[in-house]
């Protein structure tokens, strides 16, 4: 062998590859028409494919890790904060071995380490009075993130661990047009977290919404439908590369089972669901039927928690592709006399964004008004920031991750962005919380 293919520590026989290995996306296509389309730890194998046993950032997903393998940094046989800070002490470096907080044993302590620590975090005490969120120990802050409209301090705590809500959801968008990196560590550490139920907020390939595109690229990154995740994803469409037109939802509404231009909704315990078609307001299609519905429906649910989401953001900072989409304000104005809580939204590539509760008129309001979020983190090249939107809490561009809620029966929540991969810094703060009204 000629040069150095860095894997992560062979003389252990660790054969995973480190960042910068020559071995990653050098191998050839013939392995995937052979029918091998998994690596030894049964991560999809991307095209072109590396060389050698592991796909570069695989990572083994087991439903119920034991705390002596997963997450347990110091080997007490319990996953709890003494191994966050062992986490948080060596994040962003390249080490090797759970003791350093590298979990997934890639050979690099990052946001998919994070999230095996969270999911395997035991009590044998009561909850912690505060946890550290993880975001710039390590790095410096970019010039692409903006300082926040009010000052916040660099270590910012949350209630409890993000899996500690009666429902842990998931929203999610703007997934690239491929099945690797870094969609795949996103949908990773998606199927690591094992959410209730996947809010998905549009932009699903990045194509033009044909059947052949989404089976080509979500199907295999979060499915195969019917199996995968599939079941627990509940999308929104988006114009252009969901749906081109009032009458183009073919691949759309076949793939999963929704019309492309009408809202629909459910409920999680106390917690009521709205997805909301903003395609529909793009293209003209009946957007007063979606309204009329909206409001019969929000008043068929009177004590209900309120969470709805939609594609594109009615509150964004503007970026150098998309301003704030006014175009769903009857649907803003119908949430807002509903006291609804939580507002979701994609569209701003590789985006994340979370704002203080607002109304329609940028004013905050921390009595009425909705709480918006942006997660257009699902893998999608980042747009850059133009502005800055009003009542901005923390945003961040590049850094692509889920953003995870928490939502509990008695009507608080808890949000935290955590990032998986990606050249952007973690936004700071990257969680906080909230109550229902």
């Amino acid at each position: 062998m000629i040069i150095d293919p860095k894997f992560v520590n062979p003389s252990a026989g660790n054969f995973h590859l480190l960042e910068g290995s020559p071995a990653i996306n050098s191998g050839i296509g013939e392995s995937l028409t052979a029918g091998f389309t998994t690596d030894l730890d049964g991560a999809n194998v991307a095209n072109p494919p590396e060389r050698g046993a592991y796909e570069y950032g695989s990572v083994v997903v087991t439903p119920s890790p034991s705390p002596s393998s997963k997450g347990d940094a110091n080997g007490d046989g319990l996953v709890n904060e003494d191994d966050y800070a062992i986490w948080l002490a060596n994040y962003g470096i390249s080490l090797s071995g759970s003791s350093n907080g590298d979990f997934n044993l890639n050979g690099k302590v990052d946001g998919i380490d994070y999230v095996i620590w969270v999911t395997t975090y035991t009590r044998a005490t009561p909850p912690p009075t505060i946890v550290p969120t993880p975001t710039t120990t390590l790095i410096p802050t970019p010039t692409i993130v903006p300082t926040p409209t009010t000052t916040t301090p660099t270590a910012t705590p949350v209630s409890t661990p993000p899996a500690a809500g009666n429902h842990l959801i998931i929203s999610i968008g703007d997934i690239s047009r491929t099945t690797g990196s870094p969609s795949l560590d996103v949908a990773n550490s998606i199927k690591t977290l094992n959410p209730e139920a996947i809010i998905m907020t549009g932009d699903y390939d990045q194509g033009t919404g044909t059947l052949s595109d989404i089976l080509a690229y979500p199907d295999k990154l979060y499915g195969p439908k019917p199996g995968g995740l599939y079941p627990k994803i509940y999308p929104a469409a988006g114009p252009t590369h969901d749906v081109a037109s009032c009458t183009d939802q073919l691949g759309y509404s076949s793939y999963w089972g929704k019309d492309a231009f009408k809202g629909y909704s459910f409920d999680l315990g106390a917690w009521h669901f709205i997805s909301l078609p903003s395609a529909a307001t793009r293209y003209g299609c009946d957007v007063a039927g979606v309204t009329a519905w909206l409001k019969a429906d929000l008043a068929a649910h009177p004590n209900k928690c309120i969470f709805a989401y939609w594609h594109e953001p009615y509150f964004t900072s503007p970026t150098s592709s998309h301003p704030a989409d006014l175009d769903t304000r009857p649907w803003l104005d119908a949430l807002l006399a509903a006291h609804a809580d939580i507002l979701t939204a994609g569209h701003q590539n590789g985006n994340f964004e979370a704002f203080y509760p607002q109304n329609a008129s940028n004013v905050r309001d921390d009595i009425n008004g909705i709480q918006a979020f942006v997660a257009a983190t699902g893998g999608q090249s980042p747009y850059s920031f133009t502005g800055i939107g009003p009542n901005l809490i923390s945003r961040s561009s590049g850094a692509y991750g889920p953003l995870v809620f928490n939502l509990n029966d008695n009507g608080t929540y808890t949000w935290q962005f955590i990032k998986v991969t990606g050249p952007g810094i973690a936004p700071s703060p990257s969680s906080g919380s909230g109550v229902c009204r």
